[in-house]
């Protein structure tokens, strides 16, 4: 076994290598954690030429890491938003505002409520957001679910907007799962969150996550026959 397999087979070795290549940021984890919720560059480019400039003007703010007066406008965006999705980005802004905050709870709050089966884009980056939230916050079971049926809702999906979220989406599945003791979950994961990130332009990120995915697969101990699909008789 190499030296970078038996550093993945700890959820820290794994946390630090994708620190390393930028795919998880720690300004939103701290020192309990590595998720990141995903912060957009502006407006989405869906909704870019309705966005009033109160988003733009929030979007900002939170770029500079002032989070309490982007939280105020976001709240007032939600309050005044004109469509679903305004609205819909408004709530996710607060979210990661609360989180950069280290208001863990709150942030989970104002997602609620949850689909446990998205339908649609807006409630599946929701469910995502929510499952990195709970990640960090220990529920690693409940992160688990809601971030796989997140990237269950988005099948085939190539839409560029949705990269933004989905890939790191499936790096915070493949930590929920490494950490439930699942390493297979996690390289699939991250095997996952490579295409997208490749889809997305990110090449050096997908070339990392795909190496991750190979370590953690030859660092898992392997298991005994009688173990796999048996049965005492």
């Amino acid at each position: 076994m190499n030296k970078v397999g038996i550093n993945l087979f700890t959820l820290a070795g794994l946390c630090r290598q994708l620190l390393m290549v930028g795919v998880i940021g720690l300004g939103m984890g701290g020192a309990g954690g590595c998720t990141t919720l995903p912060l957009p560059a502006s407006a989405s480019a869906s909704t870019a030429i309705f966005a009033p400039p109160s988003l733009e003007q929030a979007v900002r703010l939170e770029q500079r890491r002032s989070y309490l007066e982007a939280l105020k406008q976001y709240r007032e965006l939600q309050e005044t938003a004109i469509t679903p999705e305004i609205q819909h980005l408004a709530i996710l802004g607060q979210s990661r505002c609360l989180a950069a905050m280290n208001n863990l709870p709150l942030a989970l709050a104002v997602l609620l409520p949850l689909d446990s089966a998205p339908h649609h884009a807006r409630e599946a980056e929701r469910a995502a957001a929510a499952g990195a939230i709970m990640l960090r916050l220990g529920r690693v079971s409940q992160a688990e679910n809601m971030l796989s049926a997140a990237i269950a809702a988005m099948p085939d999906c190539h839409d560029p907007a949705a990269m933004v979220w989905l890939a790191p989406a499936g790096v915070n599945l493949a930590l929920a799962c490494r950490r439930n003791g699942n390493c297979a979950g996690a390289a699939a994961a991250l095997r996952q969150a490579a295409v997208w990130f490749e889809q997305s332009g990110k090449r050096s990120r997908a070339e990392k996550c795909r190496t991750l995915a190979a370590a953690l697969v030859a660092a898992a101990p392997s298991r005994p026959v009688a173990a796999v699909g048996r049965t005492t008789p």
